[in-house]
């Protein structure tokens, strides 16, 4: 396999470093939804290149369907560790931002009590609520009576 060498605190966090050429084909793949006129025939191209790569797999081209479909974990990958990071980041940002909604200021408070509701240190919070590309929410758009009871708290507490 080609591609950087997996090096430091990024290779075992997930962080980019080379998965392999089919790595991009898979994120968009899940990404796809039939339902979508527009994305059907994108759908019909991913299927050919599926049943192509099954096929090779099947037909003993290939050792493994991770060889198959051109994609790798990064050296020193730790499921369990990429799992709880893929499962609560999306939490963390989505609670983040209905704070944000309704008028938190994104600051260190905001991570230490996000990072508190999901058992997470503020920095590690942080990192989560960054991580996803997403436009910020617009501050305001929302009251803390709007909130679920555990996110109302942070308007309770000391500032």
């Amino acid at each position: 396999m080609t591609g950087k060498k997996a090096k430091g605190k990024g290779a075992a966090s997930g962080a980019p470093t080379s998965r392999g050429k089919g790595f991009q084909f898979l994120v968009r793949l899940s990404q796809l939804d039939p339902d979508e006129e527009h994305e059907r025939e994108e759908l019909l191209e991913a299927f050919a290149r599926i049943s192509r790569c099954v096929k090779s797999y099947l037909e003993h081209e290939v050792a493994t369907l991770d060889e198959a479909f051109q994609v790798h974990r990064p050296k020193r990958y730790r499921r369990a560790a990429e799992r709880k990071r893929y499962l609560k980041r999306f939490n963390v940002r989505a609670d983040a931002h209905r704070l944000i909604r309704a008028g938190a200021p994104t600051d260190k408070r905001l991570f230490e009590f996000v990072g508190d509701l999901h058992g997470l240190g503020a920095t590690l919070a942080e990192e989560y609520y960054y991580s996803w590309k997403i436009t910020r929410p617009q501050r305001g758009s929302a009251t803390p009576d709007d909130l679920p009871p555990k996110l109302r708290a942070f308007f309770n507490g000391p500032r």
